[in-house]
């Protein structure tokens, strides 16, 4: 027999330096990066948990808050994120925020995951990146409790889950501009429809307008819209000066003016 490339020692170095190489690439279900491009992720990551909502329920720590507690009708919490988190791998948290649905099949209240659905494998990698860097904090808090009210309003529909909101959304969407207007449309998908409707063609209840208004607007309005929630005419708009305060302050100019120019494109369109 010829001689062996490695001797028993040698494999045995490069079994274990392969095992380390495994572990770093699977800690908490995690893909692996240098330390540069993880950094650069977890600041994209931080920005989209602003822009999505992910910190106006959650909290700024992620330790989750009481969302309501109603006599009658029940109680829910928005989870602490920062505690539920390392149970979950990244396929499994994916699935749930897009879908709804905790792994166990229950199903998720007061959670956008229809916008979240529409986020891009990179979007979705950077937020998980982001929500996994945030330290444990605070208590986890308990699943929520449905009393009367609440279960008769989820069975007549008037008021759904996560999952059901999915469900019915699926397969609606913005008009198609072209790649002229791909970036404009999905900020719109990824940041209006929660309020604004799937189609961003509003809500009767709670009133939402359809975005054709935005074709009113010129850029320079439609700036400052945005970053303070002040629109044309000096109204005061409640809601959406929390939402711009607190989330769309984080977009840039560019992503504005893609969000404008898509929002006016489709106005345009019969």
């Amino acid at each position: 027999m010829g001689k062996a490339w490695f001797n028993p020692a040698e494999l045995l170095g490069i079994a274990m330096v392969l095992l380390a190489l495994g572990w770093l690439a699977g800690v908490a279900g995690q893909a692996y990066a240098p330390p540069g491009d993880r950094t650069a992720m977890i600041a994209q990551g931080e920005r989209l948990s602003s822009l999505l909502g992910c910190k106006g329920c959650h909290g700024q720590d992620l330790a989750g808050r009481l969302n309501f507690d109603e006599a009658g009708f029940g109680t829910l919490y928005a989870s602490n994120l920062s505690r539920i988190l390392p149970s979950y791998s990244d396929a499994a948290l994916d699935r749930t925020l897009r879908t709804g649905l905790r792994p166990d099949g229950s199903a998720l209240w007061e959670m956008p995951s229809a916008m979240f659905a529409s986020l891009d494998p990179e979007e979705m990698r950077a937020l998980t990146a982001y929500l996994r860097s945030v330290p444990p904090t605070g208590r986890t808090h308990p699943r929520a409790v449905m009393l009367a009210g609440w279960r008769y309003e989820a069975r007549a529909g008037l008021y759904r889950s996560a999952a059901e909101r999915v469900r019915d959304e699926a397969g609606l969407a913005p008009v198609d501009l072209g790649q002229d207007h791909a970036r404009g449309r999905h900020l719109a998908m990824t940041a209006c429809s929660e309020c604004h409707a799937a189609r961003l063609d509003g809500n009767k209840a709670p009133y939402r307008p359809d975005l054709i208004v935005a074709a009113s607007y010129s850029l320079s309005e439609f700036r400052t819209l945005m970053r303070t929630g002040r629109p044309t005419g000096g109204r005061t708009l409640k809601l959406m000066a929390e939402v711009a305060r607190d989330r769309f302050s984080r977009l840039t100019d560019d992503e504005i003016a893609a969000l404008h120019g898509y929002l006016s494109a489709r106005a345009l369109v019969p």
